[in-house]
C-alpha cells in the first residue's frame, strides 16, 4: 500500500484545496466553458459568501485552513509536488498565503465580536441616558470638589477620544477604498487566469493550472476578507464615535448635577493640598538628583573639552571633538530638564493658589469684584501658558529634525564605529530631552485646561454680567474684531430706533392736528439713525486705534460727515418751521411775517456759521486769528452801517410792536397820508393818494407820531358842515339829510348816521352830519358824493343855504351937498 500514499495525498490536496475555493469562491467545474453559459450566473457564483457567515462558520473556516497548512506541510519532496503541479518553494509561499487568510478570518472574527460588545455598550448607554441622573452617578449627594473633577477629567479624556476617533474613521475609509481596490483587482486576475486557462486546455485540465487556479481563489477569498474586516472595522468606528458622543451627553448631566450640588469639605481640602505638597516633594527630589547628575556630566564635559584642547594629533580630532559634542549635548538636556522642573514646581504653585481660590469659590464668600480680578489673573496665565506650548511644540520639532539627521548618521557604514558610539550617546541625549519636553508639554496643557475649568466656574458663580465681561475681556485682545462689534451694535440699535419710530411714534405723530410735528419727523427721523450709525463707527475706530495718520484722518472724515448731515438737516428743518408759521399768520392776517424770514435767515447763518466752526475744530485748524479777525472786521462793520443798523433796528421794532401793518392807512407828523404798502428792514413805503412812493426810514418811523386811520377797525368817521337860513324847518332839513346818509352805497349802516345842531351862526343855523366810511381811502369821495346830493336837495325843497352878505347904508352929514352937485 505504499505505493498508493502519494496518490492519496495528491487526492486530498485536490479535494481540500478545490472544496475551500468553491466555498470561498463559488468555483464551477474547471472545464472549458461553452457558449450557453450565463455570464451572470457565472459572475454571482464567483462571488464570495461572506456576508451570511456568523462566528461558528468562521471558527470552522479557521479549522479547515488548518487542515489544509497541514496538508501542504505534508509535501516534503519534490516527486509529490510535482505530481500537484508545483514545487517545494510555492507550496512554503502557499503555506504562508493560506496562514494569512486563517489571521484574516480571526482578525474578522475579532471584529464580529467587538461589534457585539459595541452594540451592547450602546444599548447600555442608551438606557443610561434616559435614566435619571442621579441614578447614573452611583454616589449621593452633597458631592466633593474632588469627585467632580474625576468627571470633568473622564469628560476630557472621552473628548480626546473622540477627536482621535474622528481621525481613525478617515484612515478606515481609506483602508476600506484600498481594500476594495485590491480585491477587485484580485477578481479580475481570477477571470483572466480562468479564461487563458479555457482556451488553452481541451479537456482535461493540468496540475499545474489548477494550483495557479487554486492560488487565484485564495487571493481573491484573501482580499474579499480583508474587505470584509476593513468595512466592519469602519462600522465599528462609527460605533464608537455613536458610544463616544452618548458618553460625552451622560457626563455632561452628570457634571451639571453635581456642580449644582457642591459642597465644601475641608477635609476634602486637606487631602487635596496634601496630594500637592507630595508632587512638590516628588519634583524637589527630581530636581535635587538631577543637579547631582548634572555635576557629573559637567565633569565628563570638562574632561572631553580638556583632552579635546590637549590633542596634538590629527587622527583624533574628529573622535574627540565628537566626544565633546556628545557631552555638550548631555549638559544641555539636563539644563533644560532642570529649567523645566523648576516651572512644574512653579505650575505646582499657581495650582495650589487656583485650588485655594476654587475652594474659596464653593464657599461662596468672594465678592463679584474679586472673582472678576481672579478671572483676569487667570485669563492672562492661559495666554502665556499657551505661547510657551507654541514655543515648545516649535522647540520639539527642531529637536525632532536633530534626531532624524543622528539616526541618519549612525546609518550610514562609512562612519568609524568609535565616532558612532558618540552619535549614539547625542541621540540618547535628544530623545530623552524630546520625552522630557513632551511630559512637559502635557503638563504645560493639563495647567491650561484646570485654569480653563477654573473661569468656567467663575462664570457660573457671576451668572449676570458674565457675559459682558468676557466680551469686554475679548475686545480688549482683539481690538479689530471689538471695533468690529461696536459698529455691529450701533447698527442693529440705528435699525431699532428706525422701526420704533417708524411703527410706533409715526403713528402717534399722525393723529394730532398738526401738520408741522409731521414734517419735522420726517426732516429728522433719518438723520437720527444715520449719526447712530457714524457715531458708532467712530467709536469702533477709537477702540481699533489704528496706526497714525489713518486713524486721526479717517474720524475727522466721518465727523465731516456728521456735521455735513445735521447742518443740512437743521437748515431744512428751518426752512420748513418758518415757511409754515408764515403761511399760517398768512392766513390769519396777522402780521410779522418778515421778522420770521428774518430770523430764518440769521438762523441759517448761525448754523453756517457753526457748522464751519465744528469742522475747522474737528481739522484741528486753530480759529483764534479768525475770531479775532471777526471782531475787528465786526467793529468796523458797526462804526460804518450804523445808519442801516439803526434802520435795521427800527424796522424790528416796527414789526414787533405793530402800530400798522401793510394796507393801513396813516398820518404822519409831518403831514404825509397814504396807504403803508411795503414794510422793511431798512424803510417803510406809503403810497399816497396822489399815487407818489414815499419811503420813510424805519429809524424815523420810530421817532414819530404816527396817525394810523385803519385802527383799531378799518372804518373812518366822515364830518360834513351844513349851514342853512334862518327860519328854515330844521325838521324838514334834518330828515333830507338822514335819508341822504342811509340811502348812500359808501355809508356804514351801523353806527347809524346822525345829524347835530351845534351852533347859531351869524347868518346861518350850523348843523353838521355825521356817518361813517367803509375804508379810511373813501373820505374824498364820499363827502363829494355827500355835499352834491345834499345840495340838490336843499334846492328842491326850497331851503336856502346862506352866503356871508354885507349891507353897506351910506348916511350924509349936516352940511354937505350932494354927491351929484359936488
Amino acid at each position: 500500500m505504499t505505493f498508493l500514499r502519494p496518490i492519496l495525498i495528491v487526492i486530498a490536496f485536490f479535494l481540500l484545496d478545490g472544496t475551500a475555493a468553491a466555498q470561498t469562491a463559488g468555483d464551477t467545474k474547471p472545464t472549458k466553458s461553452t457558449e450557453s453559459d450565463p455570464p451572470a450566473q457565472t459572475e454571482a457564483s464567483e462571488k464570495p459568501a461572506l456576508d451570511k457567515l456568523d462566528s461558528e462558520q468562521i471558527n470552522k473556516k479557521i479549522e479547515e485552513l488548518e487542515t489544509r497548512i497541514q496538508v501542504h506541510q505534508s509535501v516534503t519532496d519534490e516527486e509529490k509536488a510535482k505530481t500537484i503541479g508545483a514545487s517545494l518553494e510555492e507550496i512554503s509561499l502557499r503555506i504562508n498565503k493560506i496562514k494569512t487568510l486563517r489571521s484574516a478570518y480571526k482578525r474578522f472574527l475579532t471584529e464580529l465580536d467587538k461589534k457585539n460588545q459595541l452594540e451592547k455598550e450602546e444599548d447600555l448607554l442608551d438606557i443610561k441616558l434616559a435614566a435619571p441622573v442621579g441614578r447614573t452617578i452611583g454616589q449621593e449627594p452633597p458631592y466633593m470638589l474632588s469627585f467632580y473633577d474625576g468627571l470633568l477629567d473622564e469628560k476630557e479624556v472621552a473628548l480626546q477620544r473622540k477627536t482621535t476617533t474622528s481621525a481613525a474613521v478617515k484612515f478606515a475609509e481609506m483602508a476600506t477604498a484600498e481594500a476594495e481596490k485590491r480585491f477587485i483587482q484580485a477578481r479580475q486576475a481570477l477571470q483572466a487566469l480562468k479564461a487563458k486557462i479555457e482556451n488553452e486546455s481541451s479537456e482535461i485540465v493540468t496540475p499545474e493550472a489548477r494550483w495557479k487556479l487554486s492560488g487565484a481563489k485564495i487571493d481573491v477569498e484573501l482580499a474579499e476578507i480583508t474587505l470584509k474586516s476593513e468595512k466592519e472595522n469602519q462600522n465599528q468606528m462609527g460605533y464608537r464615535q455613536i458610544i463616544l458622543d452618548l458618553t460625552i451627553q451622560i457626563l455632561s448631566r452628570q457634571i451639571e448635577w453635581v456642580a449644582s450640588r457642591l459642597q465644601f469639605d475641608e477635609a476634602d481640602k486637606e487631602n487635596w493640598l496634601k496630594q500637592i505638597a507630595d508632587q512638590r516633594t516628588q519634583l524637589t527630589k527630581l530636581q535635587q538628583r538631577l543637579l547631582d547628575e548634572q555635576e557629573e556630566v559637567k565633569a565628563k564635559w570638562l574632561q572631553a573639552e580638556t583632552k579635546f584642547a590637549d590633542n596634538v594629533y590629527l587622527d583624533k580630532v574628529q573622535l574627540l571633538e565628537e566626544e565633546v559634542k556628545a557631552r555638550e549635548s548631555w549638559l544641555n538636556t539636563y539644563h533644560i530638564v532642570l529649567e523645566q522642573v523648576g516651572s512644574m514646581l512653579r505650575f505646582l504653585d499657581h495650582k495650589e493658589e487656583v485650588g485655594r481660590q476654587r475652594f474659596e469659590l464653593l464657599k461662596g464668600e468672594p465678592e463679584r469684584k474679586e472673582l472678576i480680578a481672579w478671572k483676569a489673573a487667570t485669563d492672562s496665565y492661559i495666554n502665556e501658558m499657551t505661547k510657551l506650548v507654541q514655543l515648545q511644540e516649535n522647540y520639539q520639532a527642531a529637536l525632532q529634525s536633530q534626531i532624524v539627521a543622528l539616526e541618519k548618521q549612525l546609518a550610514d557604514p562609512d562612519v568609524a564605529p568609535q565616532i558612532k558610539v558618540f552619535l549614539k550617546e547625542r541621540l540618547q541625549s535628544n530623545k530623552r530631552r524630546a520625552e522630557r519636553r513632551s511630559e512637559f508639554i502635557s503638563a504645560i496643557l493639563e495647567t491650561i485646561q484646570r485654569d480653563q475649568r477654573f473661569n468656567k466656574e467663575i462664570n457660573l458663580k457671576i451668572k449676570y454680567g458674565d457675559w459682558l465681561d468676557r466680551l469686554w475681556a475679548f475686545m480688549s485682545k482683539a481690538r479689530v474684531m471689538g471695533a468690529i462689534i461696536i459698529v455691529a451694535v450701533a447698527v442693529l440699535i440705528a435699525i431699532c430706533v428706525a422701526v420704533i419710530t417708524n411703527r410706533f411714534l409715526h403713528a402717534l405723530v399722525q393723529r394730532t392736528k398738526f401738520h408741522l410735528d409731521d414734517k419735522i419727523f420726517h426732516t429728522v427721523v433719518r438723520p437720527v439713525w444715520i449719526s447712530i450709525i457714524i457715531i458708532g463707527a467712530i467709536a469702533g475706530l477709537r477702540w481699533a486705534a489704528p496706526e497714525p495718520p489713518i486713524g486721526s484722518i479717517l474720524e475727522d472724515v466721518l465727523s465731516t460727515v456728521l456735521i455735513i448731515l445735521w447742518g443740512f438737516t437743521l437748515l431744512k428743518l428751518f426752512r420748513t418751521v418758518s415757511h409754515d408759521w408764515i403761511m399760517h399768520w398768512r392766513r390769519q392776517g396777522r402780521q410779522g411775517t418778515e421778522i420770521i424770514r428774518l430770523a430764518d435767515n440769521l438762523a441759517r447763518l448761525i448754523i453756517i456759521l457753526g457748522a464751519i466752526f465744528l469742522f475747522l475744530t474737528a481739522w484741528d485748524i486753530n480759529i483764534t486769528p479768525l475770531l479775532a479777525s471777526a471782531g475787528i472786521a465786526g467793529v468796523a462793520v458797526a462804526l460804518a452801517a450804523k445808519e442801516t443798523l439803526s434802520n435795521f433796528f427800527g424796522g424790528v421794532s416796527v414789526m414787533l410792536d405793530q402800530p400798522f401793518k401793510i394796507g393801513d392807512y396813516i398820518i404822519l407828523d409831518s403831514g404825509e397820508r397814504g396807504e403803508v404798502v411795503e414794510i422793511g428792514m431798512r424803510s417803510t413805503r406809503i403810497l399816497t393818494r396822489d399815487e407818489i412812493l414815499i419811503a420813510i426810514p424805519n429809524s424815523v418811523i420810530t421817532n414819530s407820531k404816527i396817525i394810523n386811520e385803519s385802527a383799531p377797525k378799518p372804518r373812518f368817521r366822515v364830518r360834513i358842515k351844513i349851514g342853512v337860513a334862518y327860519g328854515t324847518d330844521i325838521d324838514q332839513m334834518e330828515s333830507i339829510l338822514l335819508d341822504i346818509a342811509n340811502n348812500h352805497v359808501m355809508v356804514v349802516k351801523q353806527p347809524t348816521p346822525r345829524v347835530r345842531f351845534r351852533n347859531f351862526g351869524d347868518s346861518s343855523l350850523n348843523f353838521e352830519l355825521l356817518c361813517w366810511s367803509f375804508k379810511p381811502e373813501d373820505k374824498g369821495r364820499l363827502i363829494h358824493a355827500l355835499n352834491s346830493e345834499i345840495y340838490k336837495a336843499f334846492n328842491a325843497n326850497g331851503i336856502v343855504i346862506p352866503f356871508p352878505q354885507v349891507d353897506l347904508n351910506v348916511n350924509r352929514l349936516p352940511g354937505a351937498l350932494p354927491a351929484a352937485e359936488s
